[in-house]
């Protein structure tokens, strides 16, 4: 008899979560991808130190995205303009302390016929007061004429693809204000379409496991900073890819350390082997990724259920740099099976009283028939089993097994 194992895997498909991690992108709805400013954008029309919504236009619209599907339209393309009239939107977003760099980005494209300024379109980074501490940009047509004109798609002050710096605003809530005004009189309609607003900010370093926690950051121990999820039973290894980026400005390494299950073993591969954690890292250059598999071994004797192992990152140099990510480990349950085969006859076959294979041999009274009778262990971990048989009367059954008679 022959004793073969099969180990079933279950994988499990997870909804990533990112609670008490923060994100690079700071702008809710830039894209304008929901058909509408919805809550994080505030928006209207005022004329002097009157605000009427009916005053100009201020829509999210399908006219002409710059990509996706909607954009936001600033003006007065469908409201006819009165003179000293505004259409804005603005956004505050907290930026925080702890990061390397901030920069906004945008982009706007202004249509219509006036000319010289009279119709100029303004974004500016103000306080929550509306005061103003930076023009990004203020764009009007320069022609001086009534045609129509289309400036064409332009990225916030012409810096794309750096954009516009607001690194000094660190640990500070500002106002990102968009405004298309008209100025000096009720003729030659203009208007500004802006889409794709966004402000991402970068800290130290980053990192991504498997893909997940591009410039999400997670504070030392949580593992917000991305997650991971696998699939095992007892005993299995599983391999994830982890990316360490270093987004500072200047080079720098860092050192990876793990928290783990008792009993639980966690390695990395660094293209020389493997190695046990802590780990530092060479020196990263400013932009440098490195790239590193890590194998997490499960305990033959882990029981069924979710582990959790947070990898940590933390700068060689200055502790406010670092970023935490999640392995996680679904270990299915112990499942027990056997499958008996008989004269290779009733493999798959599973059967009480006799029904799980079938073998029919022909011979005389008081000889000795052999049939070839096979083991195999069908669950997903080892198992020994209790082998019994029963004969009709007259017969005398025997078993062998490595050499041995079994009865």
């Amino acid at each position: 008899m022959t004793s073969r194992i099969a180990i079933a895997v279950t994988m499990f498909l997870l909804a990533v979560g990112v609670s008490g991690a923060g994100a690079g992108e700071l702008v809710v709805n830039g894209g304008f991808e929901t058909g509408s400013f919805g809550s994080a954008w505030v928006h209207g029309a005022y004329r002097g130190n009157i605000n009427n919504p009916n005053f100009a236009d201020h829509a999210v619209v399908l006219d002409l995205p710059y990509s996706g599907q909607y954009s936001a339209l600033l003006g007065f393309k469908y409201t006819p303009q009165v003179q000293s009239t505004h259409a804005y939107m603005y956004q505050d977003v907290a930026i925080p302390s702890n990061i390397s760099r901030a920069v906004l980005n945008f982009k706007i494209r202004m249509q219509g016929y006036d000319s010289d300024y009279y119709d100029p379109f303004v974004a500016d980074i103000r306080n929550t007061n509306n005061i103003v501490l930076a023009n990004v940009i203020t764009f009007a047509f320069s022609e001086w004429n009534d045609k129509f004109k289309d400036s064409g798609w332009i990225s916030d002050n012409n810096q794309a693809p750096v954009g516009y710096d607001v690194t000094s605003y660190a640990g500070r809530t500002i106002r990102l204000y968009f405004d298309q005004a008209n100025l000096y009189d009720d003729l030659y309609e203009t208007w500004t379409y802006v889409d794709n607003v966004s402000l991402v900010f970068r800290k130290f370093v980053d990192l991504a496991v498997d893909g997940n926690g591009n410039d999400i950051f997670g504070n030392l121990g949580t593992g917000s900073g991305g997650l991971s999820a696998k699939g095992a039973s007892p005993g299995d290894t599983l391999r994830y890819a982890l990316d360490v980026e270093n987004e500072g400005l200047d080079a720098d390494g860092y050192r990876l350390t793990a928290n783990v299950p008792v009993g639980w073993a966690v390695l990395l591969d660094d293209g020389a082997g493997l190695q046990p954690l802590p780990f530092v890292t060479p020196s990263l250059a400013p932009g440098e990724v490195r790239s590193y598999t890590i194998a997490l071994v499960v305990p033959a004797a882990a029981a069924g259920g979710t582990y959790n192992v947070i990898v940590d990152a933390a700068s060689t140099t200055l502790p406010n740099r670092y970023d935490s990510v999640t392995l996680r480990a679904h270990v299915a349950d112990t499942m027990y099976g056997a499958d008996l085969v008989v004269d290779a006859n009733g493999y798959g076959v599973i059967g009480d009283g006799g029904a799980g294979g079938f073998a029919l041999r022909q011979a005389g009274w008081d000889s000795t028939v052999t049939f070839a009778v096979e083991l195999f262990n069908t669950g997903n971990g080892a198992a020994a089993y209790a082998v019994s048989f029963s004969a009709a009367p007259g017969a005398v059954p025997a078993m062998w097994y490595q050499g041995v008679r079994y009865t």
